[in-house]
């Protein structure tokens, strides 16, 4: 077998990907890897990951059925056989959000002694961002009822409101999001891991200020504020860190339109979220607010632990992606030319 070189030379890159040695950190939801090859054989080299949920990837070759795969103790090494040996095109991404911090550590891509190395797949040019807690990660998406608990076997990162529209608009999408954190507090109250405080750091492996200029969004959406209620945050103080959230986004994105996404998982902040857009807005016309209907008063919407299941993401994709639209001026890509 040969080792792929993981450069920029050699894989398109997605996401906030840290390099170290001859390997990838894929810490993210969605981050991840694709290439181009002829050949027939492929391997994928993992390190153990630390102690705590078992990570999933998702591998997308050509037009097959998404494989969505653990990596863990006894499978660190995915070992795949194509039927046939022609020109595919491969994508791997981290579908496992950073619940129990966990980052995962691709050593390395092999391919058969007979395969062809070929010029990496291009980015789409539209960018978009999203910023989020566990709705936009996908939490629970494939359970079949409210009452089930957390398992990353049922969180389905490409099936996300987020990914939905992204694949719509066939953009180059990076994804920022935690289950239970929030602008000022996580669901349980602590103020230990705000998302003003990560979001500017490269990842939780790697905490060094993110460099911004390496990459621009067209638009980031930021969907926050559930857990800040869960937490009992005062919606005065919410207020305030919000707006200057949005200040400090402003700062690292000139151009680019932000949107506050709201409602899903709750409807007591709407108020505090309006206020924080609405204060930034007097001076930022650039920043926009998109209200979207609880899933509560809809239990087929529910999935583990009271989450949007995959109806629900279908839903909020739907109601956002007239919205991108109209600030954008996109149209829908013919055919989405990415997975997510």
């Amino acid at each position: 077998m040969q080792r792929i070189p993981l450069t920029a030379d050699t894989v398109t890159f997605h996401g906030r990907i840290v390099p170290e040695g001859d390997g990838l950190w894929l810490g993210w939801t969605n981050t991840g890897v694709s290439f181009r090859f002829e050949g027939n054989h492929l391997t994928f080299q993992f390190a153990r990951p630390d102690g705590g949920q078992v990570p999933y990837v998702g591998i997308l070759i050509d037009a097959e059925p998404r494989r969505m795969l653990p990596v863990g103790e006894g499978h660190l090494t995915l070992d795949i056989h194509l039927r046939s040996s022609g020109i595919h095109t491969v994508r791997l991404i981290k579908m496992t959000e950073l619940l129990d911090d966990i980052s995962l550590f691709l050593e390395g891509v092999y391919l058969d002694d007979q395969a062809h190395l070929l010029p990496p797949p291009p980015l789409p040019s539209r960018r978009l961002e999203f910023i989020g807690d566990s709705i936009t990660c996908g939490f629970g998406n494939l359970s079949a009822s409210p009452e089930d608990p957390f398992s990353p076997a049922t969180e389905d990162s490409t099936q996300t409101y987020a990914a939905l529209v992204s694949r719509h608009f066939g953009t180059d999408t990076h994804y920022l999001c935690r289950s239970g954190r929030g602008m000022v507090s996580d669901c349980g109250g602590c103020r230990a891991q705000p998302i003003a405080r990560w979001f500017f750091e490269t990842t939780l492996t790697h905490p060094d200020p993110w460099d911004f200029s390496t990459w621009q969004p067209d638009l980031v959406v930021i969907n926050v504020g559930t857990n800040d209620r869960g937490g009992e945050v005062p919606q005065e103080e919410f207020v305030r860190e919000s707006a200057a959230f949005l200040r400090r986004l402003r700062r690292v994105y000139p151009a680019a339109r932000l949107l506050w996404v709201y409602g899903l998982m709750d409807e007591d902040f709407i108020p505090a979220v309006q206020e924080a857009v609405a204060i930034v807005r007097a001076d930022d016309p650039k920043v926009d607010l998109l209200l979207l209907p609880s899933i509560y008063p809809h239990p087929e919407e529910q999935a583990a632990c009271y989450h949007p299941n995959l109806a629900a993401h279908a839903r909020a994709a739907r109601d956002l992606i007239p919205k991108i639209a109209e600030l954008t001026g996109w149209e829908a890509a013919a055919p989405p030319s990415f997975w997510p």
